[in-house]
């Protein structure tokens, strides 16, 4: 399962949802200047409706 998720997830979701919060923050605006840092886009919007449970956001679609 996590193979799966790893291989259809967006990358900046998939560091979001995996890397611990000593490294990203834990604060969603923390974890989208982190991981925008890092050369992969993600919003704020995006990581929003993932916590609330939207699958297209997920795929980044």
């Amino acid at each position: 399962m996590a193979l799966l998720c790893a291989s259809v997830s967006d990358p900046s979701v998939y560091f979001a949802m995996n890397s611990p919060a000593a490294l990203i923050g834990t604060t969603v605006e923390n974890t989208s200047q982190v991981i925008n840092g890092w050369c992969f886009v993600v919003t704020l919007e995006m990581l929003s409706g993932i916590a609330r449970g939207r699958s297209a956001d997920l795929c980044g679609g």
